[in-house]
């Protein structure tokens, strides 16, 4: 799978600093967790780490 990588031309572009660097907000967690059946972060990682 390729990086995805935003061009430089966008960045310069005035993309505010929080939407690059501060992870998703709770709906867009949830939506992730959904995708991959889990209802948590924490059933997400009892079930990933041993």
């Amino acid at each position: 799978m390729t990086p995805r990588r935003t061009p430089l031309s966008q960045l310069e572009q005035g993309i505010p600093f929080e939407q690059r660097h501060i992870g998703p907000d709770a709906e867009a967690q949830a939506k992730m967790l959904a995708q991959v059946g889990y209802g948590s972060l924490d059933e997400l990682t009892a079930a990933a780490v041993p």
